[in-house]
């Protein structure tokens, strides 16, 4: 086995949520401060923060636009899926011996929101890291450095993530 430990992203990894999150984000944005953005423009912050990817708008982060763009997710969440074969590699992964955790910039509020979907692949996944678990997120370095040390890597070439 050549690496023992893998680490998934969550977003356009495992889990199909970016159509629904861009596509609820404009609404929610276009709505709360009349602003229209392509979805390149959203697409290219997904995966920061909430807080992060409003800065990088020039948007102010208030908890209440945060609060509607989570309930619209929620309220689209049947549209959100596992990618197709997901559960089946991690299984096939877990089967020949691989180490496996999640590294995410979804908080845990973020994530129960979808606990359909991750009851289905955490019995695979042997540790995940949360965006409270870290000061800064991906792509900055204390997200995958924090799921190395999670994971208990030797060094960073011992470890596949995103």
């Amino acid at each position: 086995m050549r690496f023992k430990y893998i680490a998934f992203d969550v977003d356009g990894t495992l889990v199909d949520a970016l159509t629904v999150a861009v596509r609820t984000l404009g609404e929610v944005l276009q709505e709360s401060t009349g602003m229209t953005f392509s979805g390149d423009q959203l697409y290219k912050i997904m995966g920061l923060t909430n807080e992060d990817a409003f800065r990088s708008l020039g948007i102010d982060v208030s908890d209440d636009l945060i609060e509607r763009w989570v309930q619209r997710q929620a309220e689209c969440s049947s549209q959100i899926t596992l990618f197709d074969g997901v559960k089946e590699t991690l299984n096939e992964l877990k089967r020949r011996g691989h180490v496996l955790g999640v590294v995410t910039s979804r908080n845990r509020d973020e994530y129960e929101a979808d606990r359909r979907l991750f009851d289905n692949i955490e019995p695979f996944i042997d540790h995940i890291v949360l965006a409270e678990m870290t000061q800064e997120h991906k792509p900055s370095p204390p997200a995958p450095f924090k799921i190395h040390r999670v994971m208990r890597c030797a060094a960073r070439g011992d470890i596949i993530h995103w």
